[in-house]
């Protein structure tokens, strides 16, 4: 078993539209805990459009170039998306994902900044395992995961949503999960994880990993 025990827990707003934001929250203050970082200056950090989901690019962006070793893994190709836009979210991942991403992003920002980021981040373009989480993990990185959150809960439909894994055993991921409603040290086997990783298919899967570089 492993555990991040000095990990923070943050919930999600009552507008339900910050779980990204909640999660960079636990991870800076993990990793600088002197220093308190605002939802506010989060969402610029994040350039959270209001009412709208958060894509990760402009927040990772932000931390590779602030000192934090950033690594991305995922089959999500960002060039393609970058040069195809919503269509290539409908080709890999259908019309469910495509529709609620559509409604819910700003998606010609994040075409932009897709390129960017693929300019700035190390991106891994693979599938990723539940192995890669243990081994980063004990490398000292914390891992953010975006998941389906509908199925996170065993229910049916589809919500993005992101989460930060605290730590694992034999059989369980433990998440911080911002919510809403916000549950810190939630314990999901990884059968039912994996449904919600890898929703609508494999190619969903995604790791993102952080770590302070120590002067």
């Amino acid at each position: 078993m492993k555990i991040s025990e000095n990990l923070p827990f943050y919930s999600n707003t009552p507008d339900d539209t910050h779980c990204f934001q909640a999660g960079m929250k636990m991870i800076l203050k993990y990793f600088i805990p002197d220093k308190d970082f605002s939802f506010e200056e989060l969402d610029r950090i994040s350039m959270k459009k209001e009412r709208l989901w958060t894509w990760p690019m402009a927040a990772l962006i932000w931390m590779q170039e602030n000192g934090f070793n950033v690594i991305s893994i995922g089959a999500f190709d960002y060039q393609k998306f970058a040069d195809e836009g919503v269509n290539y979210i409908f080709q890999e991942f259908g019309k469910e994902v495509g529709e609620t991403q559509e409604k819910h992003s700003n998606i010609e920002q994040e075409r932009r900044l897709s390129r960017m980021f693929l300019e700035k981040v190390k991106v891994e373009l693979r599938l990723p395992k539940k192995e890669d989480i243990f081994r980063l993990m004990e490398e000292g990185y914390v891992i953010a995961i975006n998941v389906n959150a509908m199925a996170l809960d065993g229910e049916k439909g589809y919500a993005g949503h992101l989460v930060i894994i605290k730590g694992y055993d034999n059989e369980n991921f433990i998440l911080n999960d911002p919510g809403l409603p916000g549950k810190e040290n939630k314990v999901v086997a990884f059968d039912i994880f994996e449904k919600a990783w890898a929703y609508p298919n494999e190619k969903a899967k995604n790791i993102m990993a952080f770590k302070l570089n120590r002067k």
